[in-house]
C-alpha cells in the first residue's frame, strides 16, 4: 500500500481507539464531577476553535502571502460612535 494510505489508516485507528478509551472512562466512573466535566468541555472547545482558526489562517497566508496575511490595517475597521450614530 501507499505510505499516505497507511498514515491515514493509522490516524483513523488512533482516533477510534481514543474515542473508545474515553467512553470506557465515562462508563466505569461512578458519578460525574461537574468541575472536571466543565474543564474538559472548555479544553475541547478551545482546541476545536484553535484548530479551525489555524487552518483558516494557514489557507489565507498561502493564498495572499505571509506579509499580507499577518498585517492588520486599523483604518479598515469601522468603529461605530454610539453617541452620534456615525461610523468612522
Amino acid at each position: 500500500m501507499d505510505s499516505q494510505v497507511m498514515v491515514a489508516l493509522g490516524l483513523s485507528l488512533v482516533g477510534g481507539l481514543s474515542t473508545s478509551i474515553g467512553a470506557l472512562f465515562v462508563v466505569l466512573s461512578k458519578a460525574p464531577n461537574l468541575k472536571m466535566l466543565g474543564l474538559l468541555q472548555g479544553f475541547a472547545a478551545g482546541l476545536m476553535l484553535s484548530i479551525s482558526f489555524l487552518d483558516l489562517a494557514h489557507n489565507a497566508i498561502n493564498s495572499i502571502g505571509f506579509l499580507k496575511g499577518n498585517l492588520w490595517e486599523p483604518s479598515l475597521a469601522q468603529v461605530p460612535d454610539l453617541k452620534s450614530k456615525k461610523v468612522y
